[in-house]
């Protein structure tokens, strides 16, 4: 994950990244901080997979991820 993060941040600056694979690098990078803990920068990345990019495989992922983390933050209604 450490070595993952920083190749995957340099690749969300491509202009040439398609929305499909700007979901797929937000997805890792918030699954990425999820498992690290890091729930609200998790809640960064997913967030815009769920604000952005509904139709992207990713979605469904992204979107539970985005629900556990608030829940791990103790926002309940928001996990919902």
């Amino acid at each position: 994950d450490k070595e993952a993060r920083p190749l995957l941040e340099n690749l969300l600056g491509d202009k040439k990244l398609k929305s499909a694979q700007k979901a797929q690098v937000l997805t890792h990078l918030g699954l990425i901080e999820y498992r690290s803990k890091n729930y609200e920068n998790a809640l960064v990345h997913l967030g815009q997979v769920y604000t952005n990019h509904t139709k992207a495989p990713e979605f469904k992922n992204a979107l539970l991820h985005l629900g556990l983390s608030f829940k791990e933050l103790g926002k309940n209604p928001e996990a919902k």
